[in-house]
């Protein structure tokens, strides 16, 4: 049996919007890796005296966090209204990818889809949010 190894180091990561969800992957996966809603609940825990943050379906499993939902995208678009949220996303993301932020960048290519009729002013906000969080260039 001959393996194959695949050198993660340099693949792009894809990540995907959409009105309800966001998917995001590899570039040689045929389906996205990870699928959840774009929503994140944050909240301070008194018992722990520090602020929790749950991502995805995550956020629906608990009473105490449900309360706290926000969306990233702006009501029935897929436009993104809440940037504190998709760089809650994004984390997340990144995270779950296995992709280790270095002197805070990611080190590796990222390819984002975006809506078809994106504000030129969204566009340019998602730039550069994602370059001052994660210091590398964006690719849409």
């Amino acid at each position: 049996m001959v393996w194959r190894t695949r050198s993660f180091r340099r693949q792009p990561a894809n990540g995907w919007q959409g009105s309800s969800l966001v998917r995001a992957g590899w570039s040689f996966d045929a389906a996205p890796r990870l699928s959840f809603p774009a929503d994140v609940a944050r909240y301070r825990d008194r018992k722990l005296n520090r602020t929790v943050s749950y991502v995805g379906y995550d956020a629906y499993a608990d009473a105490t966090t449900r309360g706290q939902i926000r969306n990233a995208f702006e009501q029935g678009t897929s436009i993104v209204g809440n940037w504190d949220v998709m760089e809650g996303i994004l984390d997340h993301v990144f995270v779950n990818l296995g992709i280790d932020a270095e002197d805070g960048g990611i080190g590796r290519p990222v390819l984002m889809t975006e809506p078809v009729a994106n504000l030129g002013y969204s566009r340019k906000s998602q730039c550069t949010s994602y370059q001052m969080d994660f210091t590398d260039p964006l690719q849409l």
